[in-house]
């Protein structure tokens, strides 16, 4: 994102937030609680700051909650899936079994391992150019490159975790 882009969407957001907190608050409060007629102006204004405290909590754990989901979504989907297979009597070593096991940890390597080595050398260029110093400054890229790797890192973990946990199922299981 260039800079203008950056301050023209900064620029919107406060603006929106800034009228939400002048005109959008204070006429909803006058009009879904009586008692707010009666609060000081000083008062109205801290009734006003907790409202947006409220609305800002409300609107980023929705968001929060919406990247957990789509983040999770092929986790849950899957553990779903196994537990009605299994709630169905399908045994462990059918084909069904094994071939959503095997979709699962090569849908999981390649959406999140693949990619690894694209994303960081892109990272590393935006990260070690000197615009995006500017930009961040180094506690700013420090955060950027700490969060990746504990993102890869997790990650890198659980495929370790699910290659090994597929090999082991392969190797001890026969197919029905």
């Amino acid at each position: 994102m260039d800079v203008r882009a950056f301050v023209l969407v900064s620029s919107a957001s406060a603006g929106l937030w800034l009228g939400v907190f002048l005109i959008l608050v204070p006429r909803l409060s006058v009009l879904l609680f009586p008692g707010y007629k009666l609060l000081t102006r000083g008062d109205r204004l801290i009734w006003n700051n907790k409202v947006m405290s409220v609305l800002n909590a409300v609107l980023t754990g929705t968001v929060a909650i919406v990247a957990l989901i789509w983040e999770e979504l092929p986790k849950l989907y899957n553990g779903t899936l196994w537990w009605l297979l299994a709630a169905a009597g399908v045994s462990r070593n059918s084909r069904l079994y094994v071939t959503n096991g095997l979709v699962f940890a090569a849908s999981f390597l390649l959406s999140r391992i693949l990619p690894i080595p694209y994303y960081w050398t892109q990272s590393l260029q935006l990260i070690t150019s000197p615009q995006t110093y500017v930009r961040f400054g180094a506690v700013g890229l420090g955060f950027w490159f700490i969060a990746d790797l504990l993102f890869d890192g997790i990650n890198c973990f659980w495929a370790v975790k699910i290659c090994r946990g597929t090999y082991k199922f392969m190797k001890t299981r026969k197919l029905e």
